[in-house]
């Protein structure tokens, strides 16, 4: 197999398993939810089963034999050898964040297997009723893995700027490429016509302003189909998410759900990459900032497991993404407080509705006890600020004590086609 070739096959391969892994992923956080968790588990297996013999035609024996073992796992889970538990979900979910990491690895030459990862290789291999020590290992685990949450799998640093000069690839239905060759064709065939009444010097003929007309409006179609093969449904992009909110909630002690909006608009795939990090620190501030922990929500007569809210809509030239939480809210009173203490107001001076959010993301200040891996170093709400003016676009805050906090994001749509 020649270099062409084979990294033409590495690159479907790679295609292949990310979305593969994303549904296997998504079919393990169902489980600690689902009542019936078989139809999850079957997706899961049958998934790892499709996804362990293209590892195996591709020569990545290590994936292949990861893959393997936790496909025997997922069938002791379906045989109900071992019990669903939430520490059995995150050894699951691990093993699918290692895979990731190999076939990054794998696409770069290195088909050796890292130590971490023969070890968790290990534990899926073995995996029983969990001890304690294991639990702990587990989430110990868990915390590192979302360190790196926004590596695109597994890449090192050194490898980035290699893998983004790389030329990207979508996979396109095949009812809709066909549409885009059918305009193309009528579009060629519409400038065959006036070519020949050009060349004929009857220009002055009446079937020129129709030909124009069709020309037109067959090149304004083909535009917008193939500007459309660049989207994707806005709940996979969002979809992703349930990860981060379950990981985070759970390394902070609290309860969280991710609802998604039912209505299934469309979102640009240059888009949806530049706002990837806007919505992780506004997710991870909902869950650090604004979600109380079960006991006390459960005292305030909430429901003890918190709730983020995605939810988007068009308007216009402009798509509007809204991210809300359930929880206490901003509290202008501790922001105030931070404000005195970094001495951005007077000791006298009360902080206007108006200027809660412009203060509450302002570098360096945070209401957090304490610094965690999440947030406490007042830095994340600047961040989103600062990428959403990159997509000269905006952002604003609705936050009322005890009830909740809404984040707006307003982003033009122009946006993508500048950077076509």
């Amino acid at each position: 197999m020649n270099p062409l070739e084979r990294d033409i096959i590495l690159r479907a391969f790679i295609a292949e398993a990310e979305e593969q892994l994303t549904v296997i992923e998504e079919a393990f956080m169902i489980l600690e939810s689902d009542p019936d968790p078989s139809e999850s588990l079957n997706v899961a297996i049958r998934l790892c089963h499709n996804l362990k013999g293209a590892a195996g035609l591709v020569g990545f024996e290590s994936i292949e034999a990861f893959l393997h073992r936790l496909e025997e796992l997922i069938r002791k889970l379906l045989d109900r050898k071992i019990e669903i538990s939430g520490e059995v979900v995150t050894l699951c979910l691990n093993a699918v964040d290692a895979i990731r990491d190999m076939i990054g690895d794998a696409g770069n030459g290195i088909t050796e297997i890292a130590p971490q990862h023969q070890e968790l290789m290990e534990k899926v291999a073995n995996a029983s009723p969990l001890s304690r020590t294991q639990e702990r290992d587990n989430w110990i685990q868990a915390e590192a893995i979302l360190k790196r949450r926004q590596r695109r799998f597994g890449r090192r640093r050194e490898d980035l700027i290699e893998w983004l000069e790389k030329p990207k690839s979508l996979r396109v239905d095949i009812d809709i490429f066909d549409d885009v060759i059918r305009l193309a064709v009528a579009t060629v065939r519409r400038q065959g016509q006036l070519r020949r009444l050009v060349d004929k010097e009857e220009l002055a003929s009446n079937e020129v302003p129709k030909l124009l007309e069709e020309s037109g409006q067959l090149l304004e179609d083909l535009l917008t189909r193939l500007i459309g093969l660049r989207t994707i449904p806005i709940r996979t992009f969002f979809s992703q998410y349930r990860r981060t909110v379950r990981d985070a909630s759970r390394s902070l002690g609290k309860k969280a759900r991710l609802a998604l909006p039912a209505d299934n608009i469309q979102i640009d795939t240059k888009l949806s990459e530049e706002l990837k990090g806007v919505l992780t620190h506004l997710i991870r501030n909902a869950l650090d900032h604004g979600l109380e922990p079960p006991e006390e929500r459960a005292e305030l007569g909430k429901d003890p497991t918190g709730t983020i809210t995605l939810s988007a809509k068009k308007t216009g030239n402009s798509i509007q993404i809204l991210v809300s939480d359930d929880g206490r809210g901003f509290s202008t009173e501790r922001i105030c407080e931070k404000a005195i203490e970094l001495k951005l107001i007077g000791e006298n001076e009360s902080l206007p509705k108006s200027k809660l959010f412009e203060f509450a993301a302002h570098p360096g200040l945070s209401t957090s006890e304490s610094e965690t891996n999440l947030s406490g170093r007042g830095l994340g709400l600047n961040i989103a600020i600062q990428l959403v003016d990159n997509l000269s676009g905006s952002i604003s805050l609705e936050s009322e004590p005890g009830k909740g906090s809404t984040f707006r994001l307003d982003i033009p749509t122009t946006f993508t086609e500048s950077s076509l």
